[in-house]
């Protein structure tokens, strides 16, 4: 009866979905029906683990965990999303019926959980976690919109879709000539929040007034990361000046949503050891950042002496500004002075395999770096100011 459902969310049967639910169920699995009548769904499978023994002549279950994996028309069929739900079920009359129906964020034993999710932000950072939300559309009444390689799901009435979309469109035409290694997706998610307090209800929680987007990934062992896909705050997107907010003027709305496709795109090369200097210093490169105006102020200041790619704890974001800037600076000087494909290859050295071999009072960032570039992170550090001063003066 499970399993069955699922292909009702797909055909857009919510009369159908619902006819089993009773009870205290029915608030949630209403909001899933009609949010997935919402937006164009390519297919839904669950998957039912009863709690505790499965007897041939039970006629209730508590607390069965059902695992709903589901895609979207357009979307590579690897771009696969999910989230977990517990169901109360009772056999009434002969038939199954759900009489209890509650979200379920991380079902299982870490050990068994199907990846790490994770958050690439703009201005606010990553958040590895293994937290899987409901979906957009389950929890906010939604609206989609399509462009040749973007899907957007919104709140209702949103007029700035189409033009997101556009600049979109224009950021994806920019990157893929700059791209080292494979395509992008074909198409890609985008959620679109009207404001801070839009973008944070969508998230789950504070995200600092400086964040401007944040990409999202749950990586899968051996496979390319799940549920990819990027989330704009649109207030800040759109905005013209983003100085008084502590990001550099150059930044545009293209160069920003194509700061966000090179994440999703590296994401297929990339692994969840990735230290987020690399990964975002990457990004900055795909997205043609140069952020000269911050090198300069930061060098007069004395704001670079007290920042070192050391200093970046992995698995933790960058914390502001000043910290992208310095990043920018440090991978284009790896570009510049040894080459994209060196720097490519040292891009995808971050592998699992990598953190085994890493002596504890080691990081994986230093022990990659040396491999590849014969240098440490205090060299690296060194000629990283040196060649920020020169493009500075050159400037």
């Amino acid at each position: 009866m499970v399993r069955s459902r699922a292909q009702l969310l797909v055909e857009k049967d919510t009369e159908g979905y619902l006819r089993p639910v009773v009870g205290a169920a029915r608030p949630l699995e209403e909001a899933i029906a009609a949010g997935a009548a919402a937006v164009p769904l390519s297919f839904a499978n669950v998957t039912v683990t009863p709690h505790g023994v499965a007897r041939d002549d039970a006629v209730e279950f508590r607390n069965a965990l059902v695992e709903v994996v589901y895609g979207y028309e357009g979307l590579p069929e690897d771009n696969r999303f999910r989230f977990s739900l517990r169901y109360d079920l009772q056999q009434r009359g002969g038939a199954w019926v759900v009489t209890g129906s509650r979200h379920d964020s991380d079902p299982r034993p870490p050990a068994e959980a199907a990846g790490a999710a994770g958050n690439r932000d703009q201005g606010g950072g990553t958040r590895f976690e293994r937290d899987l939300p409901l979906p957009f559309w389950a929890r906010f009444p939604v609206q989609a919109t399509r462009s040749p390689h973007f899907l957007a799901l919104h709140r209702p009435g949103l007029t700035e879709a189409g033009t997101v979309l556009e600049l979109a469109e224009q950021a994806m035409a920019g990157l893929e000539p700059r791209l080292r290694f494979g395509e992008p997706d074909p198409m890609h998610l985008v959620v679109l929040a009207r404001d801070r307090g839009e973008y944070e209800a969508v998230l789950g929680g504070d995200r600092g007034a400086d964040s401007l987007g944040v990409v999202s990934l749950v990586y899968i062992p051996s496979a390319p990361p799940e549920a990819r896909h990027m989330t704009l705050n649109l207030d800040r997107v759109l905005e013209r000046d983003r100085r008084s907010a502590g990001h550099a003027a150059g930044l545009t709305p293209v160069s920003i949503v194509q700061h966000e496709l090179a994440h999703l795109a590296l994401a297929r090369v990339g692994s969840p050891f990735t230290p987020s200097w690399v990964e975002e210093g990457a990004a900055m490169h795909l997205a043609g950042e140069r952020r000269l105006d911050e090198w300069r102020l930061g060098l007069r200041d004395g704001t670079f002496d007290r920042i070192s790619v050391a200093g970046f704890a992995e698995g933790e974001n960058l914390a502001d500004s000043d910290q992208y800037a310095y990043t920018n600076a440090a991978v284009s000087y790896l570009v510049e002075e040894f080459g994209t494909e060196r720097f490519w290859e040292f891009y995808t050295r971050f592998q699992p395999a990598v953190a085994s071999v890493v002596a504890a009072a080691d990081s994986a960032a230093a022990f990659v770096l040396a491999s590849v570039y014969d240098i440490d992170l205090a060299e690296l550090d060194r000629r990283t100011r040196e060649w920020m001063a020169v493009q500075v003066a050159a400037g």
